[in-house]
């Protein structure tokens, strides 16, 4: 059931500002179950009603967006100029599969030939600037018939299960802990709390910052992906987390020092109920915990991660256990009474 949700979830090209399809998965998924509204910017806030009121407001995040392109010229020739949106790594863009997924036109993602490169220019990654979507035409009035400068453009990526555990497909890094906050909607819950989709979480996670400012709480717990580099040439130190090895955590990011009281709860919650957990060999990234914890007067903020391969790319890869581990961790957390001060 976990991979076909996780499927459904990868097929929805949603790049940051455009995060309709996700949205509307997830009211399917969640009518009837919790009280929800879209925000002047797009997020999904769902109020989800417990057994009873916490003293501190509780909210729950995830983000809904993917990194990806959009058009910003058509040649005379008819090839689309085009710009990232995102922290997209240039090295894995040429030669790709895209979708200019409003109109429905597929490309290819090109540059000049390789015989046609000095060797300076053989010798480093091509500049997105210097690279172009050839969708099939050859002149600039047949493809502006098709496109227009300002769509936005997706990878194509064809997703399915690897393995046992693992799962690979376009924007797991942010869908699997999509997937994750919809089961906690679905369960019965202790406490009353807010769980909330976040948009442009690739532009700088203005959609939670505009969140946290509008539920002003007390706790919040965040989901999301945390680079996994754990492949054999990789030292010890720099595979940062594993996949199928638990749920990550960490005191701190390079931007925010997370709640010692929270994280000591999170490690006794988890060993008490033989729940794998794993520790970040080192602190880079910043997720989305800044944008929350320095908001609405000061946020006690939690984060639990799921290892994740490739994140802004094309292809990421997640493990299935991780993320029901993450899911069981949480729901432990929301109820334990320990988790709201007294």
């Amino acid at each position: 059931m976990i991979f076909e949700q996780l499927e459904k979830l990868s097929k929805i090209n949603a790049v940051s500002s455009d995060e309709i399809g996700v949205v509307e998965y997830i009211k399917n998924e969640i009518n009837g179950l919790c009280e929800y509204y879209e925000d002047n910017l797009g997020n999904l806030i769902c109020y989800k009603k417990g057994k009873q009121k916490p003293n501190q407001k509780i909210m729950v995040t995830a983000t809904m967006d993917e990194v990806g392109f959009i058009v910003n010229g058509i040649t005379d020739d008819g090839l689309l100029k085009f710009t990232s949106i995102g922290n997209v790594d240039e090295r894995v863009v040429l030669g790709r599969s895209v979708n200019i997924y409003n109109k429905n036109v597929i490309g290819v993602i090109g540059t000049k030939a390789l015989h046609q490169q000095t060797e300076e220019e053989r010798n480093k990654t091509v500049d997105i600037a210097d690279m172009f979507i050839d969708i099939g035409v050859d002149s600039k009035e047949k493809a502006s018939e098709m496109v227009s400068l300002g769509d936005l453009i997706c990878f194509c990526t064809n997703p399915f299960k690897m393995g046992e555990y693992n799962f690979k497909g376009k924007a797991m890094d942010s869908r699997s802990s999509v997937l994750i906050a919809i089961d906690l909607i679905k369960k019965e819950l202790e406490y009353d709390c807010y769980i909330v989709f976040g948009v442009q979480s690739k532009l700088g996670q203005r959609g939670l910052q505009v969140a946290t400012q509008s539920i002003k709480p007390d706790i919040a717990i965040v989901l999301d992906t945390t680079i996994s580099a754990d492949v054999s040439f990789v030292s010890k130190d720099n595979k940062i987390s594993a996949l199928g090895k638990g749920v990550v955590l960490g005191l701190m990011d390079k931007n925010t020092i997370l709640s010692k009281r929270l994280y000591e709860l999170v490690k006794d919650i988890s060993s008490k109920n033989d729940i794998p957990v794993q520790y970040k060999t080192k602190t880079m990234g910043s997720i989305s915990l800044a944008d929350i914890n320095k908001l609405a007067g000061g946020v006690e903020t939690m984060f639990l991660g799921i290892p994740c391969r490739n994140p802004n790319s094309a292809v990421s890869i997640v493990n299935v256990k991780d993320m029901n581990n993450v899911s069981d961790l949480l729901y432990l957390l929301i109820n334990d009474e320990s988790l709201i001060k007294k």
